[in-house]
């Protein structure tokens, strides 16, 4: 479960993955055992989530997570997702390789543009999916990006059940003084995006849930999805082809930017941008379902049962 502590020092467990071998560790741990470097350049380290039904969009809803998920504590850097393409990258611990990527655009992240299709082989996704079960001998890896509701209840840092800050902007309260100490945003920015993790984690040990840079999700972008949507598997896919017309194409960008004011920045803010458009203040975040492993099992062998 996730543990009591709060921010660097929350306790939890974790699962990290080398990029370059496709080697995976399953650790209990803070995040705080997570901040060199190599966790922003040549491995992924990423946060178990557990299932249970969260508060969602200003407590209108509860969202159904119905099982364990792993979403990265960092957004994917320049670096990971040369790795992830290519294993053989020379990737050295630069600032640059530790900013995180941006230009790249939904179908190109993914290789497709439809949300309930699994990323293709040949996406940087897909790549990274084949060289973890090549490396585990488990075929039911399949890394992508978080659903809305994973994205917000990772971001909310609320646990399951409670709805007693489900109307809070940000998970530490009401008040924007604070923001800064978390976020990047016009106004600290200096209008660029910067190096991941310099600021504070969420109470749950997530590093830029807010600002930065935002974050694209699985999900197709509608106003009424929490309208419309069943509790129990708040999601919305639409598979748009060429033909249909360009409001079909959005998909949902949470998290607010480095060039967004401080209402675009707020946990429930939902917007969009099209699946073949690329931005400099689009990036995303990993997540991998969980499959019920423990602390030393061995991949190979180990039941894929959740």
């Amino acid at each position: 479960e996730i543990g009591p502590d709060l921010g660097e020092n929350a306790v939890g467990s974790y699962m990290v993955v080398d990029l370059r071998t496709g080697d995976v560790t399953y650790e209990e741990g803070r995040v705080s055992d997570y901040t060199n470097n190599i966790y922003k350049t040549a491995k992924m380290a990423f946060r178990r989530v557990p299932a249970g039904q969260y508060a969602v969009q200003d407590g209108a809803m509860w969202a159904d997570i119905t099982y364990d998920y792993f979403i990265g504590v960092y957004e994917v850097t320049a670096g990971q997702y040369a790795l992830m393409q290519n294993p053989n990258a020379a990737v050295a611990a630069t600032e640059a390789n530790m900013t995180p990527r941006v230009n790249v655009s939904y179908y190109t992240f993914r290789g497709t543009q439809y949300g309930n299709y699994a990323p293709r082989a040949t996406s940087p996704l897909g790549a990274l999916t084949k060289r973890v079960r090549s490396a585990t001998g488990d075929v039911s890896f399949a890394f992508d990006l978080p659903t809305e509701a994973m994205w917000e209840v990772a971001a909310r840092a609320m646990p399951a059940g409670d709805s007693s800050h489900a109307t809070w902007p940000w998970f530490f309260g009401t008040s924007s003084t604070a923001l800064g100490d978390y976020a990047w945003h016009l106004g600290n920015s200096g209008r660029t995006v910067h190096v991941a993790g310099l600021k504070q984690p969420n109470a749950w040990g997530f590093y830029d849930m807010y600002g930065n840079v935002s974050e694209w999700c699985i999900d197709s972008y509608n106003e009424s999805t929490y309208i419309v949507a069943n509790a129990l598997a708040p999601t919305y896919n639409y598979s748009a082809v060429d033909e249909d017309p360009i409001a079909m194409k959005r998909k949902v960008v949470r998290g607010g930017s480095w060039k967004d004011q401080k209402y675009f920045i707020q946990v429930q803010t939902r917007s969009y941008e099209f699946q073949d458009t690329s931005k400099c203040y689009i990036g995303f975040r990993c997540v991998q379902s969980y499959m019920g492993r423990v602390k030393g099992d061995n991949l190979k062998t180990a039941s894929n049962v959740n």
